[in-house]
């Protein structure tokens, strides 16, 4: 089984079947509360990475959970319960180093590389004698949270006009106005989007795309928008619409060319996150 081409499928089916990108269709706890959350494993108590947050969002709002918690088989039995007869998992990705080789002085005589392999996740409400955890509370976020990351990480915001983009060039953020979008939420999320652009800088991550090409510029789009998906999901706003949504058709265009695109932009948008929280943590360190 190619786990690339099965999951990059599935990513393109589900664009296609809905015309918006499979992360924008938030889904409801008990309460009615719109609910975005970072998927984790119960038993490690860690969130999952990359590709995989895709993959677990998108069966979490497809299977209608409310949990955003996954065990494989094996941990649910370790954790005292079972998954439920019938039930059918979440095929996810992890990676395995292939191909090292050692001299028998233990130096390494050739290097490996990474291969994708597929296993197996259930999600919580799929088992039983397992009780659910409930869902993590949004930490709360001031009017003035977003400018405050910028801040902190040292970008560079300036506010007028009528469109939200950030130029390479003069290493700075353009936004509108904050009294000019329809909510909090949907300000801070395309300041988000911004600021990963931000990070993807020759003098941060520099991701490289080049920008004069066509898909090279869809692909930055696409990083931007996992990005702020990413942060949105952390910090507990709602993310319901995209912010560059002519892109779409350029977007399938670039997962039908290249297999691994969906997985090299999950990946990229991830170092982005984790750039942006260190900053932070950082700059409450000091």
């Amino acid at each position: 089984m190619d786990i690339y081409q099965q999951v990059t499928d599935s990513i393109i089916q589900s664009i296609e079947d809905n015309n918006t990108l499979p992360w924008l269709k938030p889904w409801k706890d008990s309460k009615g509360a719109v609910m975005l959350s970072m998927p984790h494993n119960l038993s490690s108590s860690t969130n999952y990475n990359g590709i995989n947050i895709l993959l677990l969002w998108l069966a979490q709002e497809t299977g209608g959970y409310s949990a955003n918690s996954w065990l494989t088989y094996k941990q649910a039995q370790a954790m005292g319960g079972n998954v439920c007869k019938g039930e059918k998992g979440t095929r996810i990705v992890f990676y395995k180093t292939v191909g090292a080789k050692k001299d028998k002085a233990g130096e390494v005589e050739r290097d490996g590389y990474f291969m994708a392999k597929g296993f197996t996740v259930f999600n919580v409400e799929q088992c039983e004698g397992i009780e659910a955890p409930a869902l993590p509370q949004p930490m709360p976020v001031t009017d003035t949270f977003m400018l405050d990351v910028c801040d902190s990480v040292g970008a560079e915001v300036r506010h007028g006009g009528n469109q939200a983009y950030f130029i390479p060039s003069q290493d700075h953020i353009a936004m509108p106005l904050a009294e000019q979008f329809n909510s909090m939420d949907n300000y801070n999320a395309t300041l988000a989007h911004e600021l990963t652009h931000w990070t993807g800088h020759k003098s941060r991550l520099d991701r490289g795309f080049n920008h004069f090409e066509k898909q090279a510029v869809a692909m930055e789009e696409l990083v931007a928008e996992l990005g702020s998906a990413f942060i949105s999901a952390e910090l507990g706003f709602e993310l319901s619409e995209m912010r560059h949504a002519n892109y779409i058709e350029s977007w399938l265009q670039c997962l039908k060319d290249n297999k691994r695109a969906i997985f090299q932009a999950a990946s990229a948008a991830q170092k982005a996150h984790t750039f942006i929280k260190e900053a932070v943590l950082q700059e409450v360190a000091a």
